[in-house]
C-alpha cells in the first residue's frame, strides 16, 4: 500500500511538472505573438469632430508596425512599408482571398527583380477603415505570413507617428 501511494504521488508530481510546462509554454508564445505583432485587435476610433476613423497602432519590438486586418473578409497580417508601391500580397494569401491572378509584371526588390501578378483588392480592412478596389501585386515568391501594405493602399489615408504609435485616420 506505501509503495503504491509513492507510485501515485510521484506521478502526480510528474502531471503537475508537465501541466506547468504546457502553461509556461503557452505563456511565452502568447507573450512572443504579441510582441511580434501588438496589434491584432488594433484601437479604433470614430472621431466625430471630423468625421475621421482612426486606428492607432503600437511599434513592434523591431520597430515595425505590423497589424491584424482582413483582405476580402479573410484574416491576414499586415506589415506597413512606405517603401513599397503597391500592397504586395503572398500567394497562400491571395489564393485563401480568391484574388485574380491578373497580367505577369515585373518588380524590383531588395533581393533583386522579380515575377508578380497584377490584382486587385475589394475590400481591405485595419480596424474600423475599409479601403476599396485597392491596387495590388501577388508575389508567388513570398513564403512570409505577413502582406506587404504598401502605397497604393496607404495612399488613401492619412498617418501620422508619435513616439510608438502610428495613427491611421481615414475620412
Amino acid at each position: 500500500m506505501v509503495d503504491n501511494s509513492r507510485r501515485m504521488g510521484s506521478g502526480m508530481m510528474v502531471a503537475g511538472w508537465i501541466l506547468i510546462l504546457i502553461c509556461l509554454t503557452w505563456f511565452f508564445a502568447l507573450r512572443e505573438t504579441q510582441q511580434t505583432n501588438p496589434n491584432t485587435d488594433p484601437e479604433t476610433y470614430f472621431n466625430p469632430d471630423n468625421h475621421a476613423r482612426e486606428v492607432v497602432l503600437l511599434r513592434n519590438r523591431n520597430h515595425h508596425y505590423i497589424v491584424s486586418g482582413t483582405i476580402n473578409g479573410i484574416a491576414n497580417t499586415f506589415i506597413l512599408d512606405t517603401g513599397a508601391t503597391d500592397v504586395v500580397v503572398p500567394a497562400h494569401v491571395a489564393k485563401k482571398a480568391k484574388l485574380p491572378w491578373g497580367h505577369q509584371q515585373y518588380a524590383a526588390t531588395a533581393g533583386g527583380a522579380i515575377n508578380t501578378y497584377a490584382t486587385r483588392i475589394q475590400e481591405l480592412t485595419i480596424g474600423n477603415i475599409k479601403l476599396h478596389n485597392i491596387i495590388a501585386s501577388i508575389n508567388p515568391h513570398m513564403d512570409i505570413q505577413h502582406t506587404l501594405l504598401g502605397m497604393s493602399a496607404l495612399k488613401h489615408i492619412d498617418f501620422v507617428q508619435s513616439g510608438d504609435t502610428l495613427t491611421l485616420r481615414q475620412y
